[in-house]
């Protein structure tokens, strides 16, 4: 059994948690964030806006959350640090704070061997290793990696489609745009938008301070760096923008490449099934019905490949991807967990 702590009980922290749950593999040993209290954590843990009730409701004592009759110890500090007497015998910290100060106290735990591995579930240009499944080059670590990036959840989804399209041709050019859902640091009505990373900071980009629910607000992604960094090959090669929608879950990218030669829709696929049974057919999913976004509620796989707008024409390829920005990012970072220990 993989021991874990998680840090950081956001959006990405309680769905890791969710799904460790249903998991005979991982165990949570311990919580800790310091914005909330353990009843509303439970709370939050036991009913979810976009995911429902929770199949297995979770109470409380005056210290610990209780799960299935087990305790799981809770703290609200802010500095990883400070937590090392709660961590001894755990194997993974899961640090899904996004903050970067704690992202680097989280990573000096492992380098200090007081745990064995600390997962940032973000990019992390000081991890000694970042890990997308269905990326040739990055789907493993090696024993002396002990600070693990996950990356994002687009380049979770693209990262995998563009090796497919690699394993067959060379790349020349491309763009990558990406729909994803409004985030928690957004606002609800008009005002400065506060850095999810940087707290106490405001984001420069003050559209991103508009009302989420009301518009469609254009942004850059950080999407591209984050596939160059599993695909330095292809750096100076792709661009790309974002759009924030005024959804809650489930993100879109459009991918459009041009490559040296001309592609076939059955080499595509072949190879798209090639890499999706060598991870037990959790990266794609192939999707040909008439549905929408919220249809993909809750789907664990990487990337939901919509076949009915693949286009190919010669040496231009467009692969339209959707992908469940939370829960199938987390699907693959707890198959990351099992992955390095």
């Amino acid at each position: 059994m993989i021991r874990v702590c998680i840090n950081g009980l956001g959006r990405i922290g309680r769905n890791c948690f969710r799904l460790i749950q249903k998991s005979d593999d991982i165990e949570v040993v311990h919580l800790n964030d310091p914005n909330m209290s353990l009843k509303n954590l439970v709370y939050l843990l036991n009913y979810d806006s976009i995911y429902g009730r929770n199949e297995s409701l979770i109470t409380s004592d005056e210290e610990n959350l209780i799960d299935k009759n087990r305790k799981v110890s809770f703290s609200q500090v802010s500095d990883p640090m400070e937590l090392q007497p709660k961590l001894k015998d755990i194997d993974v910290f899961i640090e899904s704070s996004g903050v970067i100060n704690v992202q680097n106290n989280a990573a000096k735990l492992a380098r200090d061997k007081i745990v064995k591995k600390t997962v940032i579930t973000h990019t992390y240009k000081n991890a000694d290793k970042t890990i997308i499944l269905g990326v040739d080059s990055s789907s493993s670590c090696e024993n002396k990696d002990s600070v693990i990036s996950t990356s994002i959840c687009d380049s979770t989804a693209v990262a995998p489609i563009i090796q497919a399209v690699v394993n067959l041709k060379e790349i020349e050019t491309g763009t990558i745009t990406t729909l994803h859902p409004w985030l928690q640091y957004q606002n609800l009505m008009d005002g400065p938008c506060r850095s999810f990373a940087h707290p106490h900071q405001n984001v420069e980009n003050f559209s991103l301070g508009r009302a989420s629910t009301e518009a469609i607000i254009p942004k850059t992604t950080s999407c591209i760096e984050a596939v160059n960094e599993v695909h330095p090959n292809l750096r100076d090669r792709i661009f790309g923008m974002s759009f924030r929608v005024p959804t809650p879950s489930v993100s879109c990218a459009i991918i459009d490449l041009n490559t040296d030669s001309d592609l076939t829709s059955a080499e595509l696929f072949s190879e798209f099934e090639i890499i999706n049974n060598n991870y037990d057919k959790k990266i794609f999913y192939f999707n040909d019905e008439e549905l929408i976004s919220r249809d993909f509620t809750g789907l664990p796989y990487s990337a939901i490949i919509d076949k009915r707008w693949i286009v190919i024409k010669e040496n231009k390829l467009r692969v339209i991807a959707w992908y469940d920005n939370e829960y199938g990012y987390c699907s693959r970072v707890l198959d990351i967990i099992k992955k390095i220990i």
